[in-house]
């Protein structure tokens, strides 16, 4: 992105009261990106590449409290 990375997106989402699903995706699989997506406030991390299945199954999961 060019004005900002998606730490600062998520991070100036949350600051906002942005309370949808955040979905962070990275192709760096160290456990230090995942935990700095979290703590932007990511609902959940994947690692590219990302299948469809496994997109799904996380959109189930997270589904319900999104919308509670």
């Amino acid at each position: 992105m060019p004005n900002m990375n998606g730490y600062e997106l998520t991070e100036a989402l949350r600051s906002q009261n942005f309370t949808g699903l955040i979905l962070g995706l990275t192709a760096a699989v160290i456990v230090d990106e995942t935990d700095r997506l979290e703590a932007a406030g990511a609902n959940q991390v994947l690692s590219k590449p990302i299948s469809i299945d496994e997109l799904k199954r996380v959109l189930t999961r997270l589904e319900s409290p999104v919308l509670e």
